[in-house]
């Protein structure tokens, strides 16, 4: 229940309704004003709440709340403002709640005011500044001032008054200019009010500097520059007013500098006001500024040439519309730099002024109009004339070695003088130059100019001069005559200027050969040749720079040519200048000069592989473009720079893609970016010449076409930039498998464009594929109408291919077949394990040069003498570039290769005459044709830098000079040839000499030599029983025969019938040669057109063996070792080295090759002249001379009957003949050893230069092709090809190889050479000498052993061989027919051949030998079969037979069964063994060469006769080569009647007839010896002539020689003289 209680605190009552609250909270707080305060309890439940409150001051107040949910506030006011400690106290229904709070009371601030002194919040500050705080109401007030910039407290402080300040410093905001908040905090404990104020710190503007431009007076349109500078100020606002305009513009923080610029756009005065300030200061700046227009669109008229002594009046005019005003004007007059007047001008329309010249010249005017600030001037160069009055001073009459002559123009009238910028040309035939003229001429000097005149004749000179008004021309006749020099050019007019020099290529051996021609008249004299080498840097031609490395004369070539090695000049434009000087000649000095570009030859981009190749898609892909070439070894080590790009080509575009190869590089070339997109491959493209793919770029279906450029930039010593590129293409096709890895390389012919001159051969390799790999080749024409590549091989590959077959993997294309500027495409479809590619390489053919022509002056001249010269011109070449072009094509470097081709006697002979790169060449030709009134041809070939030639023939008629119908004299000879080799001589140019040789020879073989020989009737070509008449020496005497005299036949014997000229030539030859070789030995020049020269050029001297001395054959031979030594180098060098790209496009192996071939072949035939081939005199000279009497002998008992029966009628017995042919013997003997000698030099050296030069050809010679070189007397054959190839291609239908167990598809190179004849003769054996057949050289490689088997035809005429009718003996019991016959030589096939007449009743016949006697059934050294099944043929082995000399034969007939008589010549025989017959035998052997022991030998060979096919056949086994040849000779033989006779002995008369017999030999072999005695004696007392001994010979010599006069008292020894 609720009962009220006492609240004695408060001494009353207080009454609440029952309630039943639990918690009370209290609020207290102060008003804010007078000190009020506020309190406010407040229950969570009752109602009627009664509630005390203790104020803390000693005083209360109690209320009641009706409801304590809802608290009823009370206030009061206290006395001062300060803290109160309050008790408040609440009750319901006795329920107490109490609560006690400390509170503030007070009053609240308000009305406060913060600033500057006059209440501004932005507030400037320098160094330090006041803030002024004031408050109204406020109690307990403290202050905080905050600064944001610093993020400080700058002041705390309780206040104690209502106004105060504060200062604030620059240090307080860190000195930091600008603009800074700072914030001002009013405080007490029941109020907080904070002011903010703006600091501005800022920098007093100080220390302007103007840097602008402006002046008091510019244009419009003028840009004025309103720059300045400050030392010092900051936040600084900038006001610029320019007249009307106002720019504001504020710049925070430090200013120091400040840029402003205006275009002014209005005429008139402005005043230009510029203010600059910030909360701490002010600075002003103004400038007085007049605008106006320039001077402009004034015109001055006036004539600027005018005769001296007259007036000018020049018009000054403005145009209207002229925009003005310009400012104050006015004109200036000068006259070379110095003011001579001033004059006044306006904006009038036009305006004059008058100028007077009293004297000539030029003179530089200016003629200013200005204004204050602006100027136009018009200058020129007031030319003031005088009258020409000129003379020209010539002389009318020169000769060639004055021809450069001063030409001499001078003033006649003094009043005329001076002259100024006189402008002379020199005219001479239509050929135009200037005449230097001094710019001041005056009377006093005369003006000269150095001419040289180029030919003789007369010459029109025309001298033009003119000033700008008048004009002077005089024209005079110069007649130029020939006195030491023929010609005053050394060179080609045509590069004497700089702007069209020679052109040649660094990398060249450049040889150029001065035309100089002295006259018979000067040939005489002394000579010194002195070259100058100028380089004419940035092409200055007035200015060249002389080296002097030529100034050292052991550097100058001392004669007509001078020879660059290779690389030896930079690039660049030279002038050459060569003087020769006649030194014991008044005057004899003339020089002359030519230019020439030394250029850099083009690079060639190379991408392994070839154009079209196949790549798999998982691989990466090596693209290789680091086989590109530099031809110039001099840059060989900096790298090239290689720029990659890349399309990604569709399968479906191929037919685009074709397009694109077959156009490349064309004017119809199609963009790479319309075939596909961009491969994407930028970090992978890099500049470098190997790059590698990431297989993850590829994607197959597509073709991804690479094309690199490849430059080189180079900078010579001389400053000159040569920057060289070139661009190449591959069209890789991704592929999803792995294909066959091709690579298709170029082996000949592989410059930027092919030479369709040359073969071109290139092979294809496959690194993954397998033997049974298939490889066809196609070659294909890009066709422009269809834009498609067509195959060109359709009618068959025989057409165009070189090589035996296009399935293979090296092929050739023929020379001379393909289109010229063709576009083509090599393909090679291969085809492995299921899988097919094609990799193909896009081919260029290049243009022949075309549109010229060559002409020759004179058209009919002396060999020797005149100097032909032949000029070409108008040849059109488009070089590197792929379309021709008339005008671009003009200016081409080319080179002229010229021959003279010509027959005479039925031989062509060829010799080169010059290859060079100037357009004239000049030369001494041979003669021509005699039958054909002396006609030759002239051939040039033009060849461009990619070997591309066109052929221009000259017709020229070459006379003898030496004016005969009969033999020269000695005297005639002489003077001839010296006057010719003078020339030649004193030109010091090997080159000279060796394109002479061939006229020096032509003209001295002009002759026919007609021995008088006494041998009418023997036929050396015929069989060796011919000769035998020559023991007879018959002579047909009015239809008797009759033998010829002693006299007649010791002449022909000792070979008195020598001709004097014959010698003379042969004497001039030697001298020749000689000088040839020294010059040979002696130059350093190798060049493939040197050697081909050089070759030439002794072939030719050899060329007719009559007029070549042995000495001759061994200078020749001598050359051949050096010039064969060249040619390997050069091959090695041009054709398979890292430099064959730029050369082997080349046909220079080819021709240089058939140099050497005609040089060998003269060789061949002066080694082993016509005279000593196939002749007796070879079988009797050949052994020693027991064996040669042997010989003779022999042949004297086999036609020793018909001698007597001629002996009859002659003043020899035939005994005596013997005697004189022993002599013969020995002669012979002497004559094969002389030669000997030759061939042990000559020989060798033919033997090495054959080997030397195949080997070389060889080594580039394409697989599966071959070629043939022949002249006369040497056929040499090349082939590459395999093993099988070989066999079923027939070098010679009647040569055969095998190689063994070689494999078939092994690739052999093979070399055969055929020598008519035997060139080794230094094997001093009987078999050396006997050598009847050509001689067969084979060079294989690859191969350690093979046999060769060759079937040579060989003469078996029967119709000389005689009936032999047989007898047989009845005492013989052998049954034989007797024959004997001379066997010549140890390893000789003895062979016989027995041709029965009709009826041929005998089937066979056993053929008995014996050597030392007559053979019998039982003694016998070899016996043969003679049988029809070898057509009655039969050798014996020489291992049979081991003597040489008279062998016996013995026939047994075996008779057919059934076979019956016979008649024969009207006489029946019944014995059929008595058919007659023929009987052929022979001496054969096959021998092959030893080259270790240089001997013959035949133990190497089996040899078999087939005599009704007339032909040996040798089968000889040889070891990487083989030389072999077969000796065949048919021996005389006879049936042998002393036989019969010795064996028919009647039994009853022997001993009578055994004295009788015995008798009559005894005096006919006394009579022999004592005739043969008697000559003996004859010779020994008489005078005998020596082989040596000439025709002419006056003077004779009796050389007696004793050797003791007793018996016993003789020399052992042989005596010789």
């Amino acid at each position: 229940m609720c009962k009220p209680f006492l609240f004695s605190a408060l001494s009353a009552f207080v009454t609440v309704r029952c309630a039943t609250p639990t918690t009370m909270t209290v609020q207290a707080n102060a008003t804010g004003f007078n000190n009020m305060g506020q309190f406010c309890p407040e229950l969570d439940d009752g109602v009627n709440v009664t509630c005390l409150v203790d104020h803390g001051v000693g005083t209360g107040q109690m209320w009641m709340e009706p409801d304590g949910t809802s608290p009823s506030c009370v206030s009061y006011a206290y006395a001062q403002a300060g803290y109160q400690t309050i008790h408040l106290y609440c009750s319901v229904d006795n329920i107490f709640f109490y609560q006690n709070k400390t509170l503030y009371v007070g009053e609240k601030i308000d009305q406060v005011t913060v600033g500057d002194q006059n209440g501004n919040t932005l507030i400037p500050l320098i160094d330090s500044s006041d803030i002024y705080v004031n408050y109204v109401n406020g109690s307990d007030v403290s202050l905080e001032i905050f600064s944001n910039t610093s993020n400080a407290i700058l002041s705390q402080t309780n206040v104690t008054t209502k106004n105060f300040t504060h200062t604030i410093t620059a240090a307080d905001l860190n000195n930091q200019l600008g603009m800074h908040a700072v914030s001002v905090t009013l405080q007490n404990p029941i109020s907080s009010v904070t002011r903010w104020l703006v600091i501005a710190l800022d920098e007093v503007i100080s220390g302007f500097n103007f840097t602008g431009h402006i002046n008091p007076f510019m244009h419009i349109d003028d840009v004025i520059d309103l720059n300045f500078t400050l030392e010092k100020g900051s936040d600084v606002s900038i006001a610029i007013e320019i007249k009307t305009v106002l720019f504001v513009q504020k710049c925070e923080g430090a200013l120091r500098n400040h840029s402003f610029s205006y275009t002014l756009n209005e005429t008139g005065s402005y005043i230009i006001e510029l203010t600059l300030s910030n909360f701490v200061s002010t600075y002003n700046w103004t400038f007085p500024l007049m605008v106006q227009y320039p001077v402009h669109n004034f015109t001055v008229q006036q004539i600027k040439n005018v005769m001296k002594g007259s007036t000018d009046t020049w018009t000054i005019e403005l145009p209207a519309g002229s925009s003005t005003p310009m400012g104050i004007l006015f004109g200036v007059i000068e006259e070379d730099g110095n003011q001579i007047d001033n004059i006044s001008l306006t904006t009038a329309a036009s305006q004059t002024y008058s100028k007077s010249y009293p004297t000539a010249g030029y003179f530089n005017i200016n003629f200013t109009i200005q204004s204050e600030i602006s100027r136009m001037v018009f200058s020129w160069i007031q030319v003031v004339e005088n009258e020409l009055s000129l003379e020209l001073l010539i002389q009318e009459s020169v000769p060639i070695s004055q021809s450069e002559q001063e030409f001499v123009l001078r003033i006649t009238d003094p009043n005329t003088s001076p002259l100024y910028k006189l402008n002379c040309t020199l005219d001479i035939d239509g050929v135009s130059q200037e005449f230097p003229i001094a710019e001041q001429f005056t009377d006093s000097t005369n003006q000269t100019l150095i001419y040289r005149y180029y030919g003789i004749g007369n010459k029109t000179v025309t001298v033009n001069c003119s000033n700008t008004l008048r004009n002077w021309a005089v024209t005079k006749i110069v007649e130029v005559w020939t006195d030491c020099f023929a010609s005053a050019n050394f060179f080609s007019v045509a590069f004497k200027s700089s702007t069209t020099p020679m052109r040649v290529y660094i990398t060249q051996i450049v040889q150029i050969t001065a035309k100089v021609e002295v006259t018979q008249l000067c040939k005489n004299s002394s000579r010194e040749y002195w070259w100058d080498f100028y380089d004419v840097p940035h092409d200055d031609h007035l200015n060249p720079e002389l080296r002097g490395y030529y100034n050292d004369s052991a550097n100058q070539p001392h004669g007509v040519t001078i020879t660059f090695a290779k690389e030896a000049i930079e690039a660049g434009l030279k002038k050459l200048v060569l003087r020769v000087n006649l030194t014991d000649q008044e005057g004899g000095i003339l020089e002359d000069f030519i230019y020439v570009d030394f250029r850099t030859p083009p690079i060639v981009a190379q991408i392994t592989g070839g154009s079209e190749v196949s790549h798999e898609v998982s691989a990466n892909l090596i693209m290789d473009a680091s086989s590109s070439k530099d031809p110039v070894q001099l840059y060989s080590d900096q790298p090239f720079d290689f720029n990659w790009t890349c399309f990604k080509v569709p399968d479906a575009n191929v037919t685009d893609l074709n397009t694109f190869m077959g156009t490349f590089e064309t004017v119809n070339e199609i963009s790479p970016s319309s075939l596909g997109a961009d491969c994407s491959l930028t970090a992978t493209l890099t500049n470098q010449g190997r790059i590698e793919i990431p297989s993850s770029n590829l994607r197959d279906g597509f073709y991804f076409l690479f094309i690199v450029t490849v430059e080189k930039i180079n900078q010579t010593s001389g400053g000159l930039t040569i920057r060289r590129n070139d661009k190449v293409f591959q069209a890789v096709h991704i592929v999803p498998y792995e294909p066959p890895r091709t690579e298709l390389k170029c082996l000949r012919n592989c410059n930027k464009k092919i030479n369709l001159d040359s073969i071109s051969s290139f092979n294809v390799t496959c690194s993954n594929c397998e033997s049974d790999t298939v490889y066809r080749w196609d070659l294909e024409k890009f066709n422009t109408a269809t834009n498609m590549f067509e195959t060109m091989l359709d009618g068959g590959f025989e057409a165009y291919i070189e090589t035996r077959t296009i399935e293979t993997t090296e092929i050739a294309i023929k020379a001379s077949v393909l289109p010229q500027g063709g576009r083509l495409r090599l393909k090679c479809d291969i085809s492995w394990n299921g899988k097919n590619v094609t990799v193909s390489n896009i081919l260029s053919v290049n243009y022949q040069p075309r549109g010229g022509e060559c002409a020759i002056e004179p058209k009919t001249g002396n060999a020797s003498i005149t100097f032909f010269e032949i000029k070409c011109t108008g040849w059109l070449d488009e070089e590197d570039r792929n379309t021709k072009d008339d005008t671009l094509d003009q200016n081409a470097l080319l080179t002229y290769k010229v021959y003279q081709n010509s027959v005479r006697n039925g031989t062509r002979i060829i010799s080169l005459l010059e290859e060079s790169t100037e357009p004239i060449v000049k030369a001494y030709l041979g003669i021509g044709d005699p039958s054909n009134d002396y006609n030759s041809t002239i051939e040039v070939y033009v060849i461009d830098r990619f070997y591309g030639s066109a052929k221009y023939t000259i017709p020229v008629q070459v006379n003898n000079p030496i004016a005969s119908t009969t033999l020269p004299s000695s005297e005639q000879v002489e003077e001839y040839y010296s006057t010719v080799l003078i020339e030649l001589t004193k030109s010091n140019s090997a080159e000279l000499l060796m394109k002479t040789v061939e006229s020096i020879t032509s003209v001295l073989t002009d002759y026919t030599i007609i021995k008088n020989d006494s041998y009418p009737d023997i036929d050396v070509n015929k069989i060796p029983t011919e000769w035998n008449d020559g023991l007879l020496d018959l002579q047909d005497v009015n239809g008797t025969k009759v033998m010829a005299s002693y006299d007649s036949m010791l002449e022909d014997i000792l070979q008195k019938s020598v001709n004097a000229y014959q010698v003379k030539v042969q004497e001039t030859f030697i001298n020749l040669t000689d000088t040839m070789l020294s010059k040979l030995q002696e130059t350093n020049s190798s060049t493939f057109a040197w050697v081909e020269t050089t070759s030439n050029a002794f072939g030719n001297v050899l060329s007719k063996s009559e007029y070549v001395a042995d000495k001759s054959v061994i200078h020749a031979s001598d050359a051949l070792k050096q010039l064969t030594a060249s040619f390997t180098n050069l091959t090695i060098a041009h054709y398979e080295g890292e430099d064959s790209i730029f050369h082997s496009s080349s046909t220079a192996i080819e021709q240089t090759t058939t140099g050497l071939i005609n040089l060998m072949n003269s060789l061949v035939v002066n080694t082993v002249p016509d005279d000593i081939l196939n002749t007796s005199d070879a079988t009797i000279a050949s052994s020693s001379t027991a064996s040669s009497r042997l010989y003779v002998e022999y042949l004297f008992h086999v036609n020793v009957d018909q001698a007597y029966e001629y002996a009859e009628n002659s003043t020899l017995t035939p005994e005596e003949r013997v005697g004189m042919f022993y002599m013969r013997a020995r002669i012979s003997q002497i004559e094969l050893e002389k030669k000997r000698k030759v061939s042990e030099q000559s020989g060798r050296d033919l033997n090495d230069a054959i080997e030397s030069l195949a080997t070389s050809l060889l080594s580039v010679e394409c697989n599966g092709c071959s070629r043939s070189y022949s002249k006369d007397s040497i056929v040499l054959h090349i082939q590459s090809d395999t093993v099988e190839a070989i066999y079923n291609t027939s070098l010679d239908s009647n040569l055969t190889l095998n190689f063994g167990d070689i494999p078939k598809d092994t690739v052999v190179k093979l070399a055969t050479t055929e020598l008519d004849r035997n060139i080794y003769l230094y094997d001093h054996s009987t078999t050396a000498a006997l050598i009847t057949s050509p001689v067969q050289k084979i060079l294989a490689d690859k191969t350690s052993i093979f046999v060769v088997t060759i079937k040579q035809p060989v003469t078996t005429d029967f119709s000389d061989v005689k009936v032999t009718v047989p007898t047989f003996i009845s005492e013989d019991a052998s049954g034989f027919f007797y024959h004997t016959f001379l066997y010549r030589n140890l390893g000789d096939y003895a062979c016989f051949h027995i041709v029965q007449v009709h009826p041929r009743l005998n089937e066979k016949y056993d053929v008995y030998l014996r050597v030392a006697d007559f053979p019998t059934i039982f003694q016998y050294d070899a016996i043969a079969e003679v049988t029809i099944n070898r057509d009655y043929m039969a050798c014996i082995p020489p291992k049979k037979i081991n003597s040489v000399g008279i062998i016996h034969i013995g026939l047994k007939p075996t008779p057919t069964p059934s076979t019956g008589p016979f008649t024969y010549n009207n006489e029946t025989y019944t014995d059929p063994r008595l058919n007659p017959y023929r009987l052929m035998v022979i001496s054969s052997s096959c021998n092959t060469w030893n080259e270790g022991t240089e001997k013959w030998r035949s133990d190497s060979c089996l040899m078999d006769w087939y005599p009704n096919k007339g032909e040996v056949s040798c089968e000889c086994s040889g070891e990487n080569g083989l030389t072999f040849a077969n000796s065949f000779y048919v021996a005389p033989n006879t049936i042998d009647f002393s036989t019969v006779f010795l064996k028919f002995s009647p039994k009853d008369q022997a001993a009578v007839l055994a004295i009788f017999i015995l008798v009559i030999v005894l005096y006919v072999i006394l009579m022999i010896w004592g005739r043969h005695q008697d000559k003996k004696d004859i010779v020994k007392w008489g005078v005998t002539p020596l082989i040596d001994n000439f025709v002419d010979d006056t003077y004779y010599y009796l050389i007696t020689v004793y050797t003791g006069m007793r018996r016993g008292a003789g020399t052992g020894l042989g005596s010789d003289l």
